[in-house]
């Protein structure tokens, strides 16, 4: 153990020169840059140095780490900005170690080095117009035709998605089967005839959603990610990385991991000596160690291979503490924090902001109450809810 704790302390050491040797110049190009070709380049230099796909294999581009390798690289690069690994976070953490995972020698040999790297951005479509949280209901549907798939259907609420080079994207390959048992998962290229994708533009402005349209999209059936019809495997292992991901990651929008700024708004705004203010500060910074303490926890247990299925109860945990966290910054900020306006104003519009996105926290990546389930089910142990039955879903009810 010592020996474990010596090697992740000089581990620490070695990345924290790195940083400070490199970021500033980094940091330095960063308006200089499109928000996208600023983050593929700090992939490319995280990748080169040895800090990218801690927990992939050297075969592939990665470390072959730990988690506990990750977390003291993600602790060092916050002291730079809580968000500068967000942005190609889901292609890297997410997609990347579910083609790790699931994927085939060849599949793993052609997409991690270039998604590690930062060269691929990859994108998730999962959600669809009437599958609500019912991801196995997709009606996205995909007819083999000699050595390659059709794909007719759409997509929706896909982060990113305008940017991506590459999606994993699931459809149905067999409809006279139960809805479970006849997706198949496919490596889709963005790019190819008869995908159109559109930015769902949101209250706010911004459009950090999109929705893509499928007319007719050939993919090639070496992109199949699994067995084909056995792909509810690739997704439910997608969403379990996706959620163990979410509840431990310490940057993003989403991240609960600093207290700093709340801290300075109440100097700021003269109430750092109101016991209301200094309670509220206190308690958030006793759930985020508490929080600290569960990812560690689950990242011990999962570097042993033994929490399967906790990812929802960090994404449960992390949820929560973001929320809380957004709602703190309101009080604190008062009626000036629901103030929009770009200048003047004694406080911007961030901490409305803030507090608005965070609604979307129990929703996105899977609802708080499916989140439930998997908890319920998977640590506690109890009895499943009753799912569909074995009626093909071609004769199953629609929206």
């Amino acid at each position: 153990m010592n020996a474990a704790l010596n090697d992740l302390h000089s581990y620490t050491v070695t990345a924290r020169e790195w940083l400070d040797n490199t970021m500033p110049e980094v940091l330095s190009s960063r308006s200089d840059l499109s928000p996208v070709e600023w983050a593929r380049r700090l992939q490319r230099l995280l990748y080169e140095a040895g800090y990218a796909g801690f927990v992939i294999p050297s075969a592939y581009g990665g470390q072959g780490l730990t988690r506990l390798h990750e977390r003291a690289f993600e602790d060092e690069i916050a002291r730079y900005g809580a968000s500068l690994l967000a942005p190609l976070g889901v292609s890297v953490n997410v997609v990347g170690e579910t083609i790790n995972q699931f994927g085939t020698d060849e599949q793993k040999q052609i997409y991690l080095p270039r998604i590690l790297s930062g060269e691929l951005v990859f994108v998730q479509l999962l959600s669809e117009p009437s599958g609500g949280s019912d991801l196995a209901s997709l009606r996205m549907r995909a007819d083999q035709n000699g050595d390659s798939y059709v794909l007719n259907g759409q997509k929706t609420w896909s982060t990113g998605a305008l940017e991506a080079d590459f999606a994993l994207c699931p459809a149905r390959t067999n409809w006279e089967v139960s809805k479970h048992a006849g997706i198949s998962m496919f490596i889709v290229d963005m790019r190819a005839a008869g995908v159109e994708v559109r930015p769902i533009r949101q209250i706010d402005g911004e459009a950090e959603f999109c929705e893509e349209f499928f007319t007719d999209v050939r993919v090639p059936a070496a992109n199949v990610v699994g067995a084909v019809d056995q792909g509810w495997a690739v997704v439910r292992g997608l969403l379990a990385i996706e959620h163990q991901w979410a509840g431990r990651r310490r940057s993003g929008r989403r991240a609960p991991v600093d207290i700093a700024p709340l801290v300075a708004l109440a100097n700021e705004r003269g109430s750092s000596a109101s016991q209301t203010t200094r309670q509220l500060i206190v308690d958030l910074f006793v759930q985020t160690k508490v929080h600290d303490a569960l990812t560690g926890r689950v990242a011990r247990r999962i570097a042993a291979g033994e929490a399967s299925g906790h990812g929802g109860l960090l994404k449960l945990s992390s949820d929560a503490l973001v929320q809380r966290r957004a709602e703190a910054g309101l009080r604190i900020a008062g009626q000036d924090g629901v103030a929009w306006s770009s200048s003047g104003a004694p406080i911007d519009g961030s901490w409305a902001q803030a507090f608005l996105d965070s609604r979307s926290a129990s929703i996105a990546g899977g609802s708080n109450e499916i989140q439930r389930n998997n908890v319920g089910e998977r640590v506690l142990g109890l009895p499943r809810d009753n799912g569909a039955g074995t009626v093909a879903f071609r004769d199953e009810p629609h929206n």
